[in-house]
């Protein structure tokens, strides 16, 4: 009885929580609690180790854990297991026939599409944080995000538009593979969804794209884009100041003019900025 009242003393919730307070700042001592929690083999002890891996995860192991996440997803898996993975969407919009799912995460934003049966027809990360590089793994090979530019790792068609009021910019490139690339779309560059295009010169990029002649063609009902010549010099030394922090894949067979619907490259800023602090 004495050993009960002793452990629970030593296991109070306010001490609990002033110890992960103290192992923020110094490692070793959430080292040794975990190792002393184990070899104490009570309840409190399991919480205490879920409490000190949550509170790692959210703070000093945090990029670790987002990597960790991102490897597990993809397009094509129901939206079901894309919850189990991060937690409830901040967003839920859509139509009978498609859903769109907005989730928050530390280092940005993941949007999905899907059908009427929960199955994921699109899929996209955004990374805000200049500090965090996630290895994404595509059909077309792995992008650095945050890391990797239009110019080492674009092609395909190139959808450029910059906004000069409330609509939503990009610099995206991609398309269709078909067999190689597994049937999926593959769409990468930069967009505003974090608060703004992050590159630098806009103005200049503007005036780039302003003055060069582009073949206009249509992508869905609702999007439309301009072919640029990518060898063009001005162009090219554009591309290698876009930083990917945006990556957008469409499951096996599915492509974005079979949604039949404005779907952006990413979350739409117009949505998004209502939340605290956005943008910052």
């Amino acid at each position: 009885m004495l050993q009960h009242k002793t452990l629970k003393k030593l296991f109070n919730p306010s001490r609990i929580k002033k110890l992960i307070i103290s192992a923020k700042k110094h490692w070793f001592v959430a080292l040794m609690a975990g190792i002393f929690a184990f070899a104490s083999g009570t309840q409190a002890t399991s919480w205490l180790l879920d409490a000190i891996s949550k509170e790692w995860n959210d703070t000093v192991g945090w990029m670790s854990h987002e990597q960790k996440l991102l490897d597990q997803v993809g397009p094509g898996v129901q939206v079901g297991y894309f919850r189990s993975v991060f937690g409830e969407p901040i967003f839920r919009d859509g139509s009978e026939k498609y859903k769109e799912y907005i989730f928050k995460r530390k280092f940005g934003y993941i949007q999905i599409i899907s059908d009427n049966r929960d199955k994921t027809l699109l899929y996209s990360v955004v990374v805000c944080s200049s500090n965090f590089k996630p290895k994404i793994h595509l059909v077309t090979g792995d992008v650095v995000m945050q890391r990797d530019s239009l110019l080492t790792k674009g092609g395909g068609d190139t959808y450029y538009f910059i906004s000069g009021a409330t609509a939503n910019s990009y610099l995206i490139e991609g398309h269709y593979g078909g067999n190689p690339t597994n049937y999926q779309e593959i769409y990468l560059g930069a967009t505003d969804s974090c608060g703004g295009l992050d590159v630098s010169d806009l103005r200049a990029m503007y005036k780039t794209l302003s003055d060069k002649k582009c073949y206009t063609e249509s992508l869905g009902k609702a999007k439309s884009h301009c072919r640029y010549d990518v060898d063009d010099s001005e162009i090219k030394s554009m591309r290698s100041k876009i930083k990917i922090n945006t990556i957008v894949a469409t499951a096996p067979g599915i492509n974005i003019e079979d949604l039949q619907s404005s779907i952006q490259f990413g979350p739409d800023r117009t949505e998004l900025r209502v939340l605290p602090g956005y943008g910052r």
